[in-house]
């Protein structure tokens, strides 16, 4: 039965959540329009440890979601669990995000995972309700026939960018649409599986899955000096 840390800053959304035999045993989230997740995450940490009444030392795993998404949430979601595993000497799972904004929504119908990307463009993948990618991450840029050869199924859509797509494709009644922001407690059931698989990472050189280069901004920057001071 691992004690897990889950932790999820690819979007505005920062969250994290301890887990216990696939149990949340605390959770927090926190909406930050300007990505300061170097400023909440370790208070997040803090508060799901001491609700839980555990502590660090207790920790079997760490597992964080590894992009696509925002570079600056990626990379300090990814150096604070890479902290963890090397002070602790416990191993790291990566979990791709697009796989986990579709985890509540499974057995409904095929689903396209959707993060937003900068201006037209998106990040997707394909899965089945069963949840297994059967098209694996794509960065297009949005068009009405981008979801063509989908136009007969029935498509389930989720995720971050959903307005932006809605606006631009056909109409479809097949089709439905579900904002979604990936969460912490989305991430219990696939760490606790790949846990048992022993499908862990290489900490000392994991880097999320950023997928296009960084667009630095003067905020994004004075977050990533708060995160390395």
């Amino acid at each position: 039965m691992p004690i897990i840390l889950n932790i999820e800053t690819s979007t505005k959304s920062c969250s994290v959540a301890i887990s216990k035999d696939s149990n949340v045993l605390s959770f927090r989230t926190n909406m930050d329009d300007n990505f300061n997740h170097a400023k909440i995450l370790h208070k997040l940490i803090d508060e799901v440890f001491n609700e839980s009444l555990l502590k660090p030392e207790q920790l079997d795993c760490v597992s964080v979601s590894s992009g696509p998404g925002s570079f600056t949430g990626l990379r300090i979601g990814a150096s604070a669990a890479k902290g963890f595993c090397f002070s602790l000497d416990i191993p790291l799972i990566e979990i791709p995000t697009l796989k986990i904004i579709i985890e509540p929504f499974l057995n409904l119908a095929k689903l396209v995972s959707v993060q937003d990307s900068i201006k037209d463009e998106i990040y997707y993948s394909i899965f089945n309700n069963k949840g297994v990618e059967i098209q694996t991450i794509k960065s297009n840029k949005l068009s009405e026939n981008i979801f063509e050869e989908l136009m007969n199924e029935d498509i389930h859509f989720v995720g971050t960018g959903i307005e932006k797509i809605k606006s631009v494709l056909k109409k479809n009644k097949k089709w439905k649409f579900t904002v979604a922001r990936p969460q912490a407690t989305s991430m219990v059931e696939l760490s606790e599986s790949f846990f048992k698989m022993k499908k862990f990472v290489d900490y000392e050189n994991f880097s999320p899955s950023y997928i296009k280069p960084a667009r630095i901004t003067k905020t994004k920057r004075d977050n990533l000096r708060q995160l390395i001071r």
